[in-house]
């Protein structure tokens, strides 16, 4: 009788429990993603509830998800004793992406408002020796202030999680040092008619299709996040792209890298800007909101000219 040897050998047992605990945890997080209701009474309690059991399990699951962020890093130049902020910045993971460049920062300050992620970021710091760098602080991307003006902030996939994320942005470009940078990398859908220079254009199913998927774990995909970056900054950086989706083969998911400077002029006069809302707890309640914006009182012609879907007079 002929013997038949398989070429592939079998995983010993060191690999099989790996391989194991890496599926079962992306198995539990699936689960709070897509069937776990989230709870609360307001935006922290609500991001508690989320992440609470799926906090450890974060990173390694999140790692082929939300890409660029390493890239958004690598591109921002560190100066002598600049401090920097991660708005949003959950679990610290830029603490490790940023590896020894962290160690030229004299300050870094990682600003969330979920205690479970937070925890974790706390945990990070002190396993890295960096409590004298970094501090992880529980606060509102909309109102912390820091006793110094920041030369870098960061939101790293955050915007997306803030509800009033122009209002984070705004309260960004009031804190930045003159000389300082925004850098972002998130996702978001293009609007129907972007003005840009070089913008990606997106058709009705990613821009419709995307943010319902999101929006289910209040994740809110927006067509003016670029649009109103470019008001508060001149763009040094812009890459628009596409990412990948575990579990979702073939589907890619439009994401975005900016790095800009603060705008004086966006700054100086009282303006009114309108941009496209979507409710917290169901994105079909998405609507048009006017707030009242420290820009200029007339819009740069890009913003002025932009379609109904967003961001105009």
């Amino acid at each position: 009788m002929a013997v038949f040897t398989s070429p592939i050998s079998p995983p010993d047992d060191k690999q099989y429990r790996v391989g194991f605990r890496q599926r079962w945890s992306e198995l539990r997080t699936l689960w709070h993603l897509a069937i776990r209701p989230i709870q609360g009474a307001d935006h922290a309690s609500r991001l508690s509830h989320f992440y609470q059991g799926q906090a450890a399990d974060y990173d390694s699951f999140r790692r082929r998800l939300l890409t660029g962020r390493r890239e958004l890093l690598d591109d921002l130049p560190i100066g002598p004793n600049d401090y920097w902020i991660d708005m949003g910045g959950g679990t610290g993971i830029s603490v490790d992406l940023l590896g020894p460049r962290i160690h030229q920062l004299a300050r870094f300050d990682i600003v969330d408002l979920c205690g479970p992620l937070l925890e974790r970021a706390r945990k990070r710091v002190h396993a890295s020796g960096l409590d004298g760098i970094v501090k992880v602080i529980d606060a509102d991307a909309t109102h912390f202030q820091p006793d110094r003006r920041p030369d870098v902030i960061l939101f790293s996939y955050a915007l997306t999680m803030i509800p009033d994320w122009y209002s984070a942005l705004q309260h960004a470009a009031r804190l930045l040092a003159p000389h300082g940078r925004i850098a972002v990398v998130d996702f978001y859908v293009s609007r129907r008619y972007p003005t840009h220079p070089g913008a990606a254009t997106h058709g009705w199913l990613t821009r419709t299709g995307w943010p319902a998927w999101f929006g289910l774990d209040n994740v809110w995909l927006s067509p003016d996040h670029l649009p109103v970056l470019h008001h508060y900054f001149s763009a040094e950086r812009l890459i628009e792209s596409r990412a990948a989706v575990p579990y979702l083969p073939g589907l890619r998911v439009p994401v975005y890298r900016f790095i800009g400077t603060p705008r004086v002029d966006a700054m100086r006069d009282p303006g009114l800007l309108t941009v496209q809302s979507a409710s917290e707890s169901n994105h079909a309640a998405a609507r048009f909101r006017t707030v009242r914006l420290d820009g200029k009182a007339a819009l740069d012609r890009e913003c002025a000219a932009m379609s109904p879907e967003g961001v105009r007079e």
